[in-house]
């Protein structure tokens, strides 16, 4: 067989050392370079005072973020970009260090995935580690901003505080309330139950609150395997990114729960990373059905196929989709 220059390597070689530019920020976030920055300490040596550390070390990490345009250098002074000035200094509306820390986490786990490939069995279950609180509230908070900018459009197509008033809506999985809060901005009669595990209530109480819905929203902290959500006690039900990591034993189930909690005419939303039916693309979901491999006992990315038939036997009607046109499409369906 030949080897020769008609089949570089340089796609496989890049892929495999793609790891690189996230740790350079990771640790730039960690040790609070951004920060530092934005108070104006801007040469290598006023940061190497303020974060102790070592001049070589520091000097290559910020030629590093310049390099990824997170940084510009002007002589022998660094600033913040505009992209790293919105997103990457604390306080920011759009902060995404709680995300970026929490992909830290996620990283270590992926270390081992050769092992988990042979086992079966996630290097470490997040729902069991010490810190759980921490572990979440990163997670949540990161994911955040992307979510609520998409529910916003979510909740204007489907007609929040226009055509559909007064939803009585159930958020499982809550996190920041990201999914939900935009539908109860729009329509002010409307009502939340927010439900997911206790050290993440907090976090949802906190973004409630700072949107100014907090009075409208009930909060369940607990399991959504275990706990029941009534009977026909709701207009709509959102699943924002959660249904990958119940797996393929908890999602009908638990699609059946939500199905009996809403009324007839009541409409259930399901977004996450949804690869094809032949399970040969997007790249996103089904890489992310990797990181459920990694991180859970069951977790997994769904085919339309799938989740259409799960729908049906929770007595659904067609499958039906409301966004498209991004890497984690929004589905819907109608209870009969």
């Amino acid at each position: 067989m030949s080897h020769d220059a008609a089949v570089p390597p340089d796609k496989i070689m890049g892929q495999s050392f793609a790891f690189a530019p996230g740790q350079v920020i990771i640790s730039a976030v960690e040790l609070g370079v951004f920060a530092a920055i934005h108070q104006g300490r801007h040469t290598v040596e006023a940061l190497v005072k303020h974060l102790a550390a070592d001049p070589r070390g520091v000097r290559i990490l910020l030629n590093a973020l310049v390099a990824l345009e997170l940084l510009e250098k002007v002589g022998e002074r660094y600033g913040c970009t505009p992209v790293s000035e919105t997103y990457l200094i604390p306080g920011s509306p759009a902060y995404l260090g709680d995300s970026i820390l929490h992909n830290k986490d996620v990283r270590e786990a992926w270390s081992h995935l050769t092992e988990v490939v042979k086992t079966g069995k996630p290097r470490r279950n997040p729902e069991r580690v010490k810190d759980l609180g921490q572990h979440l509230g990163h997670l949540v908070k990161g994911l955040y901003l992307r979510n609520y900018q998409t529910a916003r459009e979510l909740a204007r197509r489907m007609g929040a505080g226009s055509t559909l008033t007064g939803l009585r809506i159930l958020d499982l999985g809550a996190g920041s309330g990201a999914w939900s809060i935009p539908f109860a901005e729009a329509d002010a009669s409307a009502r939340v139950v927010a439900v997911d595990l206790a050290p993440v209530i907090p976090v949802t109480r906190e973004y409630a609150a700072r949107h100014g819905v907090a009075e409208r929203y009930q909060f369940r902290p607990g399991n959504v395997r275990e706990l029941d959500f009534g009977a026909a006690e709701f207009d709509l039900a959102i699943l924002g990114h959660l249904c990958h990591s119940e797996g393929p034993r908890n999602t009908p189930p638990l699609l059946k729960k939500v199905g009996k909690a809403l009324q007839s005419g009541g409409q259930v939303v399901i977004a996450d990373m949804i690869p094809n039916d032949e399970r040969t693309g997007p790249v996103h979901p089904l890489i992310f059905a990797v990181n459920m491999l990694v991180n859970t006992e069951e977790g997994d990315t769904f085919t339309r196929a799938e989740y259409r038939a799960w729908l049906q036997e929770a007595g659904f009607g067609e499958l039906r989709e409301l966004l498209t046109d991004r890497e984690s499409p929004i589905l819907a369906a109608t209870k009969n």
